[in-house]
This record gives C-alpha cells, sequence and structure tokens, in this order.
C-alpha cells in the first residue's frame, strides 16, 4: 500500500509537470497519455526515476507518434541525453508504434534476446486514436473511440546501454523484420487456416486409397489443428520436381501466406529445394501426413523452431506429386491434453499397446500409459509407431534403474538428430550436460544444439537434446557406442577417488575415509588433483591433530629443474600469506603463485586448509627434490611453530643442503661474533655462506669434528679440514 501510495504521488507530480510545461491545448490529452503509458508499471521501476526523466520518456514518445502512415511500423533506437533530449536514461531506449496485433511484446523480447542484452523495462499501453489523412494524431483516447479510430500499440522497451552505432541500427532492422512478420502473420491467420479446408479437399479428392478410418483421423487432426491447437505462421504449396538430375521440392508461385508470402520472403528466396534420395522416398510415402520441425526459429510468438506439417498432394493414379506445408506452432494446449483427446497420437498410442501386448487396465498397461504421457510431447508428433514402441518399451525396461539409456531418431529430412538421454539423477549436473552435449555434437557433426531438462521424483534425470545437423542422408545411429562414452563421463571424479582408498588403504577403511571427505571436497580441489593425489593428501590431513601442520615439498611429472610445489596443510583458519610467503622466500625461493583449498571431514566442525605453492628456485645448481624434501619440510616446520629463526640463514636447506640443526649452528656462530663486535651486518654473513655454499657444509664438517667426542684423532682431522 506504502508502495502504490508513492507511485500515485510520482505520478501526480507528473501531472503538475505536464501541466506546467506544456501548452494549454495539448495539456488534457497529453495527461490523459502520461497516465496511461504509466498505469501498469511496477512501482519498483517506476519509483527510483526522476520525475524530469518520466515525463522526458512520455512526452518523446508521444512526439514520435504524432506522425504514422497507415500500416507503417515506427522504430527508434536511441541513447537519451538531456543536452539533446531534454531527459536521460543510463539505457538504451527503444520506442516503437504501430497497428495493435497479437504477439508484438513476446517477439520484441524475442528479437532483443538475441543480442543478448537484458530487458530492464517494457511498457506497452493500448490506445485508441484518431488520425488526418496524412497521418497526423487528431484525437487519442485509451479505451473509447467510435469506427473511425485505430488501436495503436505505444511500445516502450529498455535495455542494456549501446553506444555502438552499428548496433543500434542492427537493432532497427532486426525489429522492423520481426514486426514485419508479426504483421503478415496476423493479416494471413484467417486465410491459412482455410487452407486446412483446401488441404482435405485434397486429401478427399485425390487420395483413392485412403480408408474412412484414415480419413476420419486426418479430417480430425487437421481441424483440431484449426480448433485454437496450432498458431499458424506461414503457409506454401509445392510441386515434386527434378531439376539437374536432382529431385526435390519447386515452390508453386503465389501459393504462400504468412512469413512465406512471396512478397515477404522476396526474390531471392530458393524455388527448388534438392532432397536426399532417402528423403525423397520418405516424402513420396502414401500417409497423408507428414509431422516434423521447421529447419528455422520462429521470430514470433515463442523462441523455437517452428511446427512443420504437410500434406501430401496426390495424383488421381495415388502417387504423390507435392505437398500443401503449414509451418507454425503448437498451442500450449496442445502438450497439455490428454493423449487419448489429440487425433493421430491416439492411433499411435492405441498401436504401441498392440505392439507390446499390453491391456491398458493391467499394471504393466498403466506403467507404459505413464512413459508415453512423460515422453516429449514433440517426439510423440514426430515418431513413427516403430520409434514410439522402441521409446516407451526401452524406457520402461529402464524400472527405475541408475543407469544410462539413450534414444535416437534422425528427422525425415536429415536435419536434426533428437535424442533422449537418461542418466542418474543424483550424478546430474551441469557439468556432466555439457559433456554429453559435447559427445552428441561430435558424434553427430552437429552445427548446433538445444535441450531440454526433466528432474521429477524418478532416480532417473531426462535430457532431451536436439542436435541440428544441415540436411543429410541417413544416419547409422550406433545407440550403444553414445552410452559406453557417456557411462565414461558419468564415471566422475568421487568414483576414482574411492577406487584411489581402497587401492591405498583397503576397502574397509577406504570407505570410512570416502564417506568422511568425499561431500567435503571443494571443486576447486577436484579440478586441479586427481583422485590419487587426494588419496595421499588425505593421509596427511588424518594425522595433522597430531603434528598441527603437515608439509609436502614436490615436483610434478611436467615440471623440470628449478619449478617446485610446495604444499601446507593446516586445520582451522587459512594460513596468512603475510606469514607463510617470508617463510619461504628466506629459504631461498620465490613463490609465484598460491593456490588455497577448503576440505571438510563429515562431522567435524572445522575446515581443513591445503595450501599449494608454486615456487621457483634460483640457486646455482639443480636440486635433488627427493634427497632435499625433509631437510625442506623441517626446516618450514620449525621456522612455523617459532622453534628457530626466520632468517636468510634457512637459505641454505637447498643452497648447501644443510638441514635446520646445522643452520642453527651456524647462525648461533654468527651471534657469538656479533657479540664480540665483529662488523659484518647479519645479511651480509648470510649472503657471503650461500654465495659460498661447499665452505658452509665445511664449517659444519668442522664444527662436527671438532666437538664430536667419540671421534678418535679429532685434533689431526680438524687440522686436515683446516
Amino acid at each position: 500500500m506504502m508502495a502504490m501510495h508513492s507511485v500515485d504521488k510520482k505520478i501526480s507530480q507528473l501531472e503538475a509537470l505536464v501541466a506546467e510545461r506544456v501548452a494549454k491545448q495539448k495539456v488534457v490529452e497529453l495527461t490523459r497519455f502520461a497516465k496511461s503509458y504509466y498505469a501498469n508499471v511496477a512501482p519498483e521501476d517506476i519509483l527510483p526515476l526522476a520525475v524530469d526523466d518520466i515525463y522526458g520518456a512520455a512526452l518523446s514518445h508521444w512526439n514520435f507518434g504524432q506522425h504514422r502512415k497507415p500500416d507503417e511500423i515506427k522504430i527508434r533506437v536511441f541513447n537519451p541525453t538531456i543536452d539533446e533530449h531534454g531527459w536521460q536514461s543510463s539505457h538504451t531506449i527503444i520506442e516503437i508504434v504501430l497497428d495493435d496485433m497479437p504477439f508484438l511484446v513476446q517477439s520484441i523480447i524475442m528479437a532483443v534476446n538475441r543480442f543478448h542484452l537484458t530487458n530492464h523495462w517494457v511498457i506497452h499501453p493500448i490506445y485508441r486514436v484518431r488520425r488526418s489523412k496524412n497521418g497526423k494524431l487528431a484525437s487519442l483516447h485509451s479505451h473509447r473511440g467510435g469506427s473511425e479510430y485505430l488501436t495503436e500499440a505505444f511500445i516502450h522497451v529498455e535495455v542494456d546501454r549501446q553506444s555502438n552505432p552499428e548496433v543500434l541500427r542492427e537493432l532497427v532492422a532486426v525489429l522492423t523484420r520481426v514486426l514485419n512478420d508479426v504483421t503478415v502473420v496476423t493479416e494471413d491467420w484467417d486465410r491459412c487456416k482455410e487452407k486446412v479446408g483446401t488441404a482435405l479437399q485434397q486429401i478427399k479428392q485425390c487420395h483413392p486409397n485412403l480408408s474412412n478410418q484414415q480419413l476420419q483421423e486426418v479430417t480430425a487432426f487437421l481441424n483440431w489443428l484449426k480448433d485454437d491447437h496450432f498458431v499458424f505462421l506461414g503457409y506454401r504449396e509445392y510441386d515434386l520436381a527434378t531439376q539437374k538430375d536432382k529431385k526435390g521440392f519447386r515452390i508453386i508461385p503465389n501459393s504462400g501466406l504468412g512469413i512465406l508470402r512471396d512478397t515477404h520472403i522476396g526474390d531471392g528466396a530458393l524455388d527448388f529445394v534438392a532432397l536426399f534420395e532417402d528423403a525423397y522416398q520418405v516424402i513420396c510415402r502414401s500417409e497423408p501426413l507428414l509431422i516434423t520441425k521447421a529447419t528455422t526459429q520462429a521470430t514470433v510468438h515463442r523462441p523455437v523452431f517452428m511446427d512443420y506439417v504437410g500434406v501430401r498432394r496426390f495424383s488421381e493414379s495415388g502417387e504423390v506429386i507435392g505437398e500443401i506445408r503449414f509451418l507454425g506452432l503448437y498451442d500450449s494446449s496442445a502438450y497439455s491434453s490428454s493423449l487419448e483427446g489429440i487425433p493421430v497420437l491416439k492411433r499411435k498410442i492405441r498401436e504401441v499397446f498392440e505392439r507390446a501386448g499390453f491391456s491398458p487396465k493391467s499394471h504393466s498397461g498403466r506403467s507404459l500409459m505413464h512413459v508415453l504421457k512423460n515422453l516429449p510431447r514433440d517426439e510423440l508428433y514426430h515418431s513413427d509407431e516403430e520409434t514410439l514402441y522402441r521409446y516407451a518399451v526401452g524406457v520402461l525396461q529402464l524400472q527405475e534403474r541408475q543407469r544410462v539409456r539413450v534414444f535416437a531418431r534422425q528427422d525425415i529430412y536429415g536435419q536434426f538428430v533428437s535424442v533422449l538421454v537418461f542418466v542418474p539423477r543424483e550424478r546430474f549436473d551441469t557439468d556432466l550436460r555439457k559433456c554429453i552435449q559435447a559427445i552428441l555434437l561430435q558424434t553427430f557433426e552437429g552445427k548446433s544444439s538445444e535441450f531440454r531438462i526433466q528432474l521429477s521424483e524418478s532416480v532417473l534425470a531426462r535430457i532431451h537434446f536436439i542436435i541440428h545437423t544441415g540436411p543429410r542422408s541417413s544416419l547409422d545411429i550406433d545407440v550403444q557406442a553414445i552410452e559406453q562414452k557417456i557411462v565414461g563421463s558419468l564415471y566422475q571424479w568421487a568414483d576414482d577417488f574411492k577406487d584411489s582408498l581402497h587401492g591405498y588403504y583397503g576397502e574397509e577403511r577406504g570407505n570410512l575415509l570416502f564417506n568422511a571427505y568425499s561431500q567435503g571436497i571443494s571443486a576447486a580441489y577436484r579440478e586441479d588433483f586427481s583422485p590419487r593425489v587426494a588419496a595421499l593428501d588425505i593421509e596427511r590431513i588424518e594425522v595433522l591433530g597430531e603434528s598441527g601442520v603437515q608439509l609436502r615439498l614436490y615436483q610434478t611429472l611436467e615440471q623440470q629443474g628449478n619449478l617446485l610445489r610446495f604444499k601446507l596443510y593446516n586445520s582451522g583458519v587459512p594460513a596468512p600469506l603475510s606469514k607463510t610467503l617470508p617463510m619461504l622466500e628466506n629459504m631461498g625461493v620465490t613463490v609465484v603463485d598460491e593456490r588455497p583449498y577448503s576440505l571438510k571431514k563429515q562431522g567435524s566442525e572445522q575446515h581443513v586448509w591445503i595450501h599449494d605453492f608454486g615456487l621457483v628456485y634460483n640457486g646455482p645448481k639443480a636440486l635433488d627434490v627427493e634427497a632435499l624434501k625433509e631437510k625442506f619440510q623441517e626446516n618450514f616446520e620449525q621456522i612455523w611453530f617459532g622453534r628457530i629463526e626466520n632468517d636468510g640463514f634457512n637459505k641454505l636447506v637447498l643452497i648447501a643442503e644443510l638441514d635446520w640443526r646445522q643452520i642453527t649452528v651456524l647462525r648461533a656462530v654468527f651471534f657469538y661474533l656479533r657479540q664480540i663486535r665483529m662488523t659484518f651486518s647479519r645479511a651480509y654473513v648470510e649472503d657471503t655462506l650461500a654465495n659460498n655454499p661447499t665452505i658452509a657444509r665445511l664449517l659444519i664438517q668442522y664444527f662436527n669434528t671438532r666437538f664430536t667426542p667419540e671421534l678418535k684423532n679429532r685434533e689431526s682431522t680438524t687440522e686436515k679440514l683446516l
């Protein structure tokens, strides 16, 4: 209520602005226009806007609609600014004025979506207008008006701001084409429906072998389409013909309606469409109806590939000589109505039951009907009885088993392949869908694809893919090979992780660890590390409670020479880089990257963090990582817990191959020398030892020899070292 009160206040401010700024003779009509303009907007859309900009948008559209020729489609796409237009918006504005007709808003939004633009605001007021002979606006009302008044739509759309003039011009061109499509569809709607009667008359007169039952079914189906179950977008007639030794369809001139109007398509349209031999043989069958999908997407009503209903034309001798073609979209009721109430589908279902040998009232029969009702409705329309039987019985035989099944069929003209894929629901996610999509595109050499997903109470997820291939001859579809590829992709990281744990710890402990960690491993970790590496990391994580930290210096198979990686395992909170980076750099390496990963054990309140560092060693010789890793890890651990100094002496672990105790000896010697007032700084001594690793090792050897009580002849050995 508060929001509506605020909207009313905003509209009152708008009316006051109109009264203040507009000539008196136009105030009443412009006020009426503006109130209707914003009558149905949502509060959250209008309240953030300044009154000046609300006023500017309405007045701009009012001015744009002042002149319009009969049947003209007026479109303007621009970026309003205060300097040029007197108002502003952060979005690009689309203004349209045209005769009101069905499908306008849906078709405009579809066109804008093709540019991948967000629709921020759509206003669609309808006005009754009267215009002079030259198209000038004489009067305007939101509802009333006599026969001399036209019904016009003023459509205002705001999309993501576009500054490129080419994009703005292309938007105008695309919207013009789409609205011309809407216009011809609206104008020819009734004529397309009348052509249904023409098609029926053609079948009755020229199909000598059609039984009464078949004739009744075809008649019922076409009348069912006409009875508001099909949105007619286009119509055209074709002859079967041969041209340059190729068989195909030749367009019958001046037969097109709607989007297939000859004048609408233009002179550049193909007048002959060649067919592959197997497609030509399908066209020449004796069945009167051909139901499939068209190869182009609708620009009107819904952004999907159009439905195609063909009625074969026969000669007096019963040969196929051509086709009557309807293009359009099934109405929503065609996808929700009972199957038994749709002609053609009713017969297909009956034949599937007869072939399966099930009584509709039996348990198996009810299960089969459930499967049929849940198949994609397009598959019921387009599949022949053989394919439909294979689909239905195949799905029924799954019996909720968690396995992969694939069903595929190629369309009549070889333009696309329809694929139904069933996979265990618990394994299904976006990554798997993309993987299956890639498999199908590669298998069928597809150009593009679309998909629909069904997730229900079933243990199986169903994905319906349409793979667009372009015209081609019949495919030999090997569904078993496709299933094997999908199973390979379905065998996920978690399965390999479980196998790795079994191999490393045995089945019993492996299962315990899998159940404890499988749900707590982050996606980033799974992306970067193999399951075998994860099994080793779990071993270190399991002993974290005892040591508080675990470490691992390693090289991957792909790394050579001075490239290293170092893992730091700790629980609780992430290790701060401000602490770890100085420690590592003082140990003689450069840190080039750091990747933190979070893992959580089931039942634990704390996360375990794995920090994986990329290191570069710039020392004088190549490293023996296996020989040095224990020394490096022990030295880092001593620094981590504050047991030794974090300084440049620690680089001797890699350069001189000393352990932390030996480095502590050299550090202690330095502190002693500093106490007796040696003038060299710590940094100087650190660098000197690092630049002379052999001397550093000899000093340690000298220390060990000098202070090892068990060693005989210490004095002579010491002299040799010196």
